[in-house]
């Protein structure tokens, strides 16, 4: 075992080299444009944008496939450049967004592609996902924006589109619509549709970050089986890469509700982000509360960025960013007896150690790089030996394993015990007073508790621990109290 997990250590070292060029997670307050891009109505022509306020990291920038493309031979890039060309001036990072859904231009049905009548009183049209028709169009479509756009330094992720009426991953709302797209092909077609698609974007984007946005594709359990069908794939196909986001952000939102569950699961392995319900000025009640509170909310579950809209930006100079770019964790790995920080950088999967005495900074070490879609869960002496070591877990997978270290070395490693679905590991502590550390469980959707007991890395028993209220999360298992 110990020969298998230094091997994979070897081939992610081939992994991050090849990534070496990939851009940095978005991360911080995005602002969201009330308006989009139009032939006649350019960024520019847009106003209130706050390119000049410190607090705000990137802009998001939205059109229409039909604008960009309005006959099958012609492109107009104007808008796009224009608004990428002020993010690169102004030191602000772009998320590129162009949907398919009911802005597919008429020439795409006129060649040949199904184009379905929305039953939901809107008077809106969309392709067929799965229609090899519609696909053949817009997957090149694709490929010409990420041959575009992909180098741009000032691009910093891109939103998919394709699978839906607009971004979100929903195409049926309605009993009618239902019936009919389940009838058409249903959930199964739609999980291979976005396979398809989201495959496309990961070849035409190979250093950007390209984000789903969650929501059942229809609502019901079949639905839901294939959201997440498709985003535990992307996870493990496209790790580091493949990003995941929520749409709804309120002052309220849960991992009750898988879109923000995904996040929270993915939140240490893949680039995350949240979009705000609505705006907190125009629509206070749908929010819930503050927007601060719904900002904190988004950090808590996960979010590395979090798009606002614009009226909510727009003269607040002081809007706060609390998105952090790493993630830290605590052990004494010099032997000083003295904590020190651990830290890890989802981007490039590097971990590194801060050697502190009390608060004061000694100096740093870089310690293993992670294989793709490992996380450093906590910090545990599992063999005993007085010093930490590297727990680890794979979101995708739910495996765990535990790396030896001495200080910031690789000494060896080996698998612990594979978690159910749908639960996390949170921390590794001594919950039965044998002198050994245990796994400290949690899940998200359900809030409740867990302890497994553990001989070295062997399960050897478990036990529930109590339920949390709606809205908490657990975080870590420490002994407050001293009772040892």
């Amino acid at each position: 075992m110990k020969n298998t997990i230094q091997a994979v250590g070897i081939s992610v070292t081939l992994i991050v080299a090849t990534l070496a060029f990939a851009k940095p997670y978005p991360v911080g307050i995005v602002n969201l444009n009330s308006d989009q891009i139009s032939p006649t109505t350019t960024i520019t022509n847009l106003t209130n944008h706050p390119w000049t306020n410190p607090n705000v990291d990137g802009m998001r920038v939205r059109t229409q496939w039909a604008y960009v493309q309005p006959t099958q031979n012609t492109y107009d890039w104007t808008g796009l450049d224009e608004a990428v060309w002020l993010g690169s001036v102004n030191y602000k990072f772009i998320g590129l967004a162009v949907p398919a859904g009911y802005t597919t231009p008429q020439w795409v049905y006129d060649s040949g592609a199904t184009k379905y009548a929305l039953q939901d009183g809107s008077g809106l049209s969309m392709p067929l996902p799965w229609d090899p028709a519609f696909l053949n169009k817009w997957l090149p479509f694709v490929r010409a924006l990420g041959a575009r756009y992909d180098g741009n330094p000032a691009v910093g992720y891109v939103v998919m589109g394709g699978m839906s009426q607009h971004f979100e991953t929903y195409i049926a709302k309605v009993e009618p619509d239902i019936t009919n797209l389940t009838n058409l092909g249903g959930p199964a077609a739609w999980v291979r549709a976005a396979k398809q698609i989201i495959a496309v974007y990961a070849e035409a984007f190979p250093t950007t970050p390209f984000f789903l946005t969650l929501a059942k594709p229809f609502p019901n359990p079949d639905g839901l089986a294939a959201l997440k069908e498709v985003t535990d794939w992307g996870a493990a196909t496209y790790p580091g890469r493949f990003g995941i986001m929520n749409a709804a952000l309120n002052a309220n939102s849960s991992t009750g509700y898988y879109p923000n569950e995904a996040v929270y699961t993915y939140r240490f392995t893949q680039p995350t982000g949240f979009q705000m319900a609505c705006s907190a000025v125009r629509d206070p009640v749908r929010l819930g509360g503050t927007l601060a509170q719904a900002l904190a909310k988004g950090y808590q579950l996960g979010g590395k960025f979090i798009e606002v809209y614009e009226p909510d930006v727009t003269g607040i100079p002081n809007l706060s960013d609390p998105m952090p770019p790493t993630r830290l964790l605590l052990g004494d790995f010099n032997g000083d007896g003295f904590t020190d920080y651990l830290l890890f950088n989802p981007s490039t999967r590097r971990t590194a150690i801060w050697d502190l005495q009390g608060n004061a900074f000694l100096g740093g070490i870089f310690g293993p790089t992670l294989p793709a879609g490992w996380v450093v869960a906590c910090v545990a002496d599992v063999n005993l030996d007085g010093k930490p070591d590297y727990v680890l877990f794979n979101p995708s997978t739910r495996q765990t394993a535990v790396w030896f270290l001495n200080n910031a070395a690789f000494m060896g490693g080996v698998y612990g015990p594979t978690l159910p679905t749908g639960w996390t590991l949170i921390a590794a502590a001594d919950m039965n007073n044998d002198g050994r550390p245990d796994y400290v469980l949690f899940n998200p959707s359900t809030r409740q508790t867990a302890v497994w007991y553990l001989n070295g890395t062997v399960y050897a028993g478990g036990a529930y621990g109590p339920s949390l209220p709606a809205g908490w999360m657990l975080v870590n298992a420490l002994d407050f109290n001293g009772d040892g």
